[in-house]
């Protein structure tokens, strides 16, 4: 196998539940690299109202790391407040140039502080841990990045260890100068509302890192306590409403805009303005026009979401009652008090999404997130049981 397709060559799965099957993962290769970036207090960030800016910078990281690599398909994870990719070694450079890009827009744009580095995967092994990477499918056209080993965790430890920072930040890894294109990444639908009573943000971690019996059995009561993943899906055709409110659609226009004057400022934002008349004349009358079929782009846009994701951590947003959410903190109090498990949790009203469009028609992904600060805030919770176990 050619290193370079090592992700594009791994054999994807359909049910979530293969997840927390070991034999679906495949150890990343040793000359790989893993880059990993996070907003730098983001708790803060999160209690000053700028969940919505947090997110989209850790979608823009992404999309800026995609395009930086035409034609090549490498493993990521969104995580709210930032990312972590898995790169060849001879991505270094463009990755490193497009995530000093995406820090400066951040702090120009938004005033948050991105953290951006990138590890030798043979530093993280050193360091008692692995990564390996499983494949799981959305749709025909696109599939998303598990993580597992641990190692994720480590790099994005070791970027933020004051005394490794600088050896890891991404300005040692190349002299080019900051340079991304953030084209194809949207943020143009209103919040995504309950309909059963409450937005649930979880994230879990085993105790023991290879533990993935803890995971199963977790899932498997997540789906006896809340039903079906469409019973769950935060994201439903009837919920999806374009925005036409300046303050949801300003942070795209931030990014996309960032450094351009009055006029282009003005000409993209009304370029969103249309193309937000077209979509819901489309979706309306269920029409197609060039590559947006009116009919079946929500439908795939349900289906390309990542509500349900694991990176070291499990991670969901889940769209359930408050009787389903107080027996799941039953059973997870439970488990963490027999010591088999951390988990934080985040309950709103609301979910936020942020899209990757790489084509309109059927090659599409969508970040799901609880609103005010869903992850942010889950991690928080959970860090805090990991310092008193």
């Amino acid at each position: 196998m050619n290193t370079a397709e090592f992700f594009s060559c791994i054999e994807p799965f359909d049910k979530f539940e293969d997840t927390f099957n070991p034999a679906r993962y495949r150890p990343l290769p040793p000359d790989w690299l893993l880059a990993v970036c996070d907003i730098q207090d983001s708790t803060t960030g999160i209690e000053k109202g700028k969940y919505k800016e947090i997110n989209m910078t850790g979608a823009s990281a992404i999309i800026a790391v995609v395009n930086a690599l035409p034609g090549r398909e490498i493993p990521y994870v969104f995580g709210g407040d930032g990312a972590g990719f898995a790169i060849p070694p001879d991505a270094a450079v463009p990755v490193a140039a497009a995530l000093m890009s995406t820090r400066e827009v951040a702090l120009s744009a938004f005033g948050l502080t991105l953290r951006a580095g990138i590890v030798p995967s043979a530093d993280v092994r050193s360091a008692g841990y692995d990564i390996r990477v499983a494949r799981y499918r959305l749709s025909d056209k696109v599939t998303i990045a598990m993580f597992d080993g641990g190692g994720l965790a480590c790099a994005e430890s070791m970027i933020k260890d004051q005394e490794k920072q600088e050896r890891y930040d991404v300005t040692r890894w190349t002299n080019s100068r900051p340079s991304a294109d953030f084209h194809g990444l949207e943020c143009r639908w209103n919040p995504l509302k309950t309909s059963r009573g409450q937005i649930v943000t979880l994230m879990a971690r085993a105790t023991k890192e290879e533990d993935a019996a803890v995971y199963r059995e977790l899932f498997h009561r997540i789906r006896r306590i809340c039903g079906v993943q469409e019973d769950y899906h935060p994201a439903r055709q009837d919920a999806l409403n374009l925005s036409f409110q300046p303050q949801n659609l300003r942070r795209e226009l931030e990014i996309h805009t960032h450094g351009s004057g009055f006029f282009w400022r003005a000409v993209y934002g009304m370029k969103m303005l249309l193309g937000n008349i077209l979509g819901a004349t489309l979706f309306g009358l269920e029409m197609k026009a060039g590559d947006i079929d009116g009919k079946n782009y929500r439908t795939d846009l349900v289906q390309n979401t990542d509500f349900q994701k694991f990176d070291d951590t499990l991670r969901m947003v889940l769209d359930i009652t408050p009787g389903q959410t107080a027996e799941l903190v039953e059973y997870l109090n439970l488990q963490h008090n027999r010591g088999r498990l951390f988990y934080g949790m985040h309950v709103e009203q609301e979910a936020l999404i942020t899209c990757l469009i790489f084509n309109r028609k059927d090659k599409h992904l969508h970040f799901i997130d609880g609103a005010r600060g869903g992850y942010g805030a889950a991690a928080k919770a959970m860090k805090e049981q990991m310092k008193h176990p």
